[in-house]
């Protein structure tokens, strides 16, 4: 199940904030077949699997009739049931700013990413986790013209 709600603003015909909220059943997925049940999968996926919850907030700005600004942010929660012992959360920050003429466009932006999770080898209780946080860095351009 999936469920989205957002709301914008639009400020003087110059600028814009967005905020958005989606909600996913993780857990209430299910694998069927016409000739095997999956009971033991579906019951896996109904142990591990919950909620995750999503939240991106954004904005744009005209600083002139050509030049903008934006930012944003996106959090992301754990997929797992907090009796996992795995918060694999995500958090993205984006900034970037773009040029605009009538026939032509270009934007830049860099993304920062961060995730912490906890990973087993084995499916067990009996081997400890490799707790990694992972960074990702990245700068994007978009270059483009309007005919």
């Amino acid at each position: 199940m999936r469920a989205i709600g957002s709301v914008a603003f639009l400020i003087k015909k110059r600028a814009f904030v967005s905020a958005e909220y989606e909600f996913t059943g993780m857990g209430m997925s299910r694998m069927s077949s016409n000739d095997y049940s999956f009971d033991e999968e579906n019951e896996a996926i109904q142990d591990k699997y919950g909620a995750c919850h999503t939240v991106r907030i954004g904005g744009e700005v005209y600083v002139t009739n050509n030049f903008l600004l934006r930012a944003g942010y996106n959090f992301k929660s754990s997929a797992y049931h907090k009796s996992v012992n795995n918060n694999n959360a995500m958090h993205t920050a984006t900034a970037g700013f773009g040029f605009r003429t009538k026939h032509f466009f270009c934007d830049f932006a860099y993304v920062f990413k961060t995730k912490t999770e906890n990973l087993w080898l084995y499916d067990s209780d009996f081997v400890d986790p490799a707790s990694l946080k992972t960074n990702t860095h990245r700068v994007v351009a978009t270059i483009g013209c309007k005919l």
